[in-house]
């Protein structure tokens, strides 16, 4: 269990169940925790909602939703795109439902930004200032999370989790 300033830090299905506590399972909060569950990438969850992969722009993110079992969200521009490169993830079924469920709910379109914000760090640290985890930055705590969780893993699968964080070992087991 790693402290900082007293306040330990939660495994991520103890931050999710307080995010359902206080949120709701179909809150914007719950969602942004999901997505970056499965993405973990950094502050880069600044989304475009498509419906196709066509003519997208180089140096923006986007959410593709469609017809097709599953999302998918495509990361073109995070801080270490230089030394990681750009990737796709596609999402689980389970996180699909509730994204398209999100997009009827707030008539998001084609085109929008999928959290209608600019800051979703900014989301984040007032989500986690109400769950009362403050001191660990925004979108540092999700990654603190996971690399906390995955502390006990075999070496092998720390490296894979630390390559899907787009992070150095060292960074991670730090």
């Amino acid at each position: 269990e790693i402290k900082n300033n007293s306040i330990s830090i939660p495994t991520f299905e103890e931050y999710l169940n307080k995010i359902v506590e206080h949120f709701g399972l179909a809150s914007r909060e719950y969602l942004i925790a999901k997505m970056y569950h499965e993405v973990s990438c950094r502050d880069d969850l600044q989304l475009i909602l498509r419906c196709d992969p066509i003519n997208l722009k180089p140096d923006k993110n986007y959410i593709i939703v469609n017809e097709f079992p599953n999302a998918t969200v495509i990361i073109n521009d995070y801080k270490t795109v230089d030394k990681y490169g750009k990737f796709n993830t596609n999402l689980s079924t389970d996180l699909t439902t509730l994204i398209k469920s999100y997009i009827l709910t707030n008539q998001i379109e084609n085109g929008d930004l999928f959290f209608n914000s600019k800051n979703i760090s900014m989301l984040v640290s007032r989500m986690n200032k109400k769950l009362g985890f403050e001191g660990f930055g925004a979108i540092n705590l999700f990654r603190k999370m996971l690399a906390t969780d995955g502390k006990d893993l075999p070496l092998k699968e720390q490296l894979k989790l630390a390559k899907k964080l787009k992070h150095s070992l060292k960074v991670h087991n730090e």
